[in-house]
């Protein structure tokens, strides 16, 4: 999409897929990026739009300093073969910074020769902040290594520490009613999507976006292939001491080591208290929310009962 600021032509996205986080947002990058008439930028996640007028306010500068910090940089990101190609790009943390990133869209898309189309993608809450943790955890980016039930305690403290990913906000980041509103009153081009649908049936959410994009349906070749998913994450148990102490000879089965391991390590699972708290926080944020869009989240909310 074309758009001119201060007498100087710019090629900016026609779609954004703005989040959610942990919502299947890096499968749908590499999918659309085996279209024909979609261009990707070669880097996954530019975070320009919430980050531009922020530098100093957002910690994914300082872990990926390759990130642009003006519009020139962000443009450099889009390798399009053909003009027929729309250009579009994938970063979750549209929807956290979700006021900062509309501003800016709106100041670089003043001049723009057709409407951009937002793309927001959403899981049930509580499933999607256990496989945020998850994610956190396995990838170290929590400095003082907290545990979820310490993190959410802590939350409305930290989120004023500017050195700290926003991954690590669970409840702040997951509250999707006024994320989406502000979508919704500001564009008139949003298509609103669930990870459920995703996960059950790819091909027919990759259908609903080449419909909203108005472009050609496609099976993309790594369409069973699932990018960046959440992993297990585990815990010792009390026999970790005593059971490592024992030295298990190389004869023995594979199916005994097993037996072994399992003894130290258990996987862990959200604690009740936890649990609770957040069936707490986001009842009344899903019902809201079940309210603004035109989907049906009765599935969510049997969780909540």
């Amino acid at each position: 999409m074309e758009c001119v600021i201060d007498n100087k032509s710019y090629n900016l996205p026609d779609f954004l897929i703005v989040g959610a986080a942990k919502s299947g947002t890096s499968s749908l990058h590499f999918y659309l990026a085996e279209h024909e008439n979609i261009c990707m930028p070669f880097e996954k996640e530019l975070n320009f739009w919430h980050t531009y007028r922020h530098e100093h306010e957002r910690a994914i500068l300082r872990y990926k300093p390759i990130m642009p910090k003006n519009i020139d940089e962000y443009t450099s990101f889009f390798k399009c073969k053909n003009y027929k190609e729309l250009l579009g790009e994938v970063s979750p943390s549209y929807l956290i910074y979700y006021i900062d990133t509309v501003e800016n869209i709106k100041y670089f898309y003043k001049n723009k020769t057709r409407e951009l189309k937002i793309v927001i993608i959403l899981r049930e809450p509580i499933d999607k902040i256990w496989s945020h943790y998850k994610f956190v955890k396995n990838y170290g980016l929590d400095p003082e290594n907290l545990s979820l039930k310490k993190s959410v305690k802590k939350e409305d403290n930290r989120k004023k520490d500017f050195t700290l990913l926003p991954d690590l906000f669970y409840i702040h980041n997951t509250r999707y009613f006024e994320q989406v509103k502000h979508y919704l009153d500001n564009f008139n081009n949003v298509k609103i999507l669930l990870y459920d649908d995703l996960k059950s049936n790819t091909q027919l959410v990759l259908n609903e976006i080449c419909d909203f994009l108005g472009i050609d349906r496609f099976v993309p070749e790594t369409i069973n292939d699932k990018f960046n998913p959440s992993k297990k994450i585990y815990i010792q148990t009390q026999l970790m001491k005593p059971v490592k102490a024992i030295r298990i000879n190389k004869l023995v089965p594979k199916i005994v080591k097993k037996k072994f391991r399992s003894l130290i390590y258990r996987e862990e699972k959200m604690p009740r208290s936890v649990l609770k708290k957040l069936k707490k926080e986001f009842k009344n944020e899903v019902l809201k929310l079940n309210e603004v869009i035109d989907k049906d989240l009765s599935t969510w909310l049997k969780k909540y009962d």
